[in-house]
């Protein structure tokens, strides 16, 4: 008995009594085989892929990602704070403002507590 194997291109019919094996991304073609050796084929190929690209982790590419996560969360964080004092310098208040409203009893939020901010600079500055 003779093995053949048939290239089938997309779009086309798988022959009758046929099975597909695997897939050749190459050519762009699905590999078939005659029914029960579709499966052997299918198995051995299998195993031969993943011992040919068998990726074993290295310990030093391991390590080096994590000191890079580790660079990559301090320059997030650094920039969060950053970004953090920034409007506090350009707004003049911060979140801890916020939360001091809310106990205060300023259901609105940050129009009532910047009205109250502006009249105690106002007041301020008629003290002075």
């Amino acid at each position: 008995m003779i093995l053949t194997h048939k290239q089938i291109r997309e779009g086309d019919l798988i022959p009758r009594f046929y099975g597909v094996a695997y897939q050749d991304f190459i050519h762009s073609t699905i590999v078939c085989y005659p029914y029960p050796f579709n499966i052997v084929v299918q198995y051995w190929r299998k195993r031969w892929m993943a011992l040919r690209y068998y990726h074993k982790e290295n310990p030093l590419e391991t390590q080096a990602l994590a000191t890079l996560n580790k660079q990559t969360n301090e320059l997030k964080e650094q920039a969060h704070l950053k970004g953090f004092d920034e409007g506090k310098r350009k707004y003049g208040y911060d979140i801890h403002d916020l939360r001091k409203a809310k106990k205060e009893g300023y259901g609105q939020g940050w129009i009532d507590y910047e009205t109250k901010l502006m009249e105690e600079v106002d007041k301020g500055k008629n003290k002075q």
